[in-house]
């Protein structure tokens, strides 16, 4: 898990989704935060789950 430190850029994605499970895609920030929560991403998409193309094993 991750914090979307851009989060309301996609609020209204958000809303549309939810109750469903996600695929956020983004970039990891690097240095300090001022959240506790965990990693913070900006997030470049947001997709449903179902709705994502399959991907390769990692």
């Amino acid at each position: 898990m991750a914090v979307v430190a851009n989060g309301s850029d996609y609020a209204q994605q958000f809303t549309e989704l939810e109750g469903l499970s996600v695929i956020v895609t983004g970039t990891r920030l690097e240095g300090a935060s001022t959240r506790m929560a965990g990693p913070e991403i900006t997030a470049t998409s947001v997709v449903a789950a179902s709705d994502a193309p399959p991907r390769p094993a990692e």
